[in-house]
């Protein structure tokens, strides 16, 4: 993070200003959801009387709250409007950045809105719409993976016998040409006969 590349007393300076500065709330959050560290900013834009480390975030939020974290892959950050809902407090929205590390969450929250009861129902289908979309992104990427999975290809030197075309498979069996294709690839064969063949073996029947 950028912590990481300012020298120590600039970056005493940075953290004591994210964890005081109350506009902005700043909240690190674990795998499990549940609140590691929360600046002085989100506890006083929620009004909280007490700190919120050690609870789910999900149980200050709306009910897709969960999904939202959900939808953001590690190594990637998503914007997103938070709707909270803290005890005996009316909806409140946090527009934030949610990033997700290996560790968990980090969500900064740029400003907090005060909406009205329909905005706030907007600002819900639009987060449902964001998780579909990501879902729906998920569902047809395992589907190409699976798809990939199943499609067999024959590479490299087969041996095969000069008299009988038999191939030595990886165990060291002799297998008819026709089983050994069919059991590492996706062909399979419908029997018939050349004319040569026919001819050398009937005639001119």
């Amino acid at each position: 993070m950028i912590l990481h590349t300012l020298e120590e007393r600039h970056r005493d300076i940075l953290a004591a200003y994210l964890d005081l500065h109350g506009k902005l709330a700043v909240v690190i959050i674990d795998n499990d959801l549940i609140i590691t560290h929360a600046n002085r900013g989100f506890e006083t834009l929620l009004q909280l009387t007490q700190s919120p480390v050690g609870d789910d975030i999900t149980e200050l939020l709306s009910p897709e709250g969960r999904m939202v974290f959900e939808a953001v892959d590690i190594g990637e950050h998503q914007s997103a409007l938070l709707a909270f809902t803290p005890p005996n407090r009316s909806g409140l929205v946090l527009n934030g950045v949610i990033f997700h590390t290996e560790q968990g969450f980090v969500l900064f929250g740029e400003h907090l809105l005060r909406t009205e009861e329909e905005t706030l129902k907007q600002m819900t289908l639009l987060n449902n719409e964001l998780i579909n979309l990501t879902r729906e992104t998920q569902r047809q990427r395992r589907e190409l993976e699976h798809a990939h999975s199943q499609i067999k290809v024959l590479r490299g030197l087969l041996p095969i016998c000069s008299a009988c075309k038999k191939i030595r498979d990886e165990q060291g069996y002799w297998k008819k040409i026709e089983a050994y294709i069919t059991e590492y690839s996706e062909a399979s064969f419908s029997h018939g006969m050349c004319d040569e063949c026919m001819k050398e073996l009937y005639g001119d029947l």
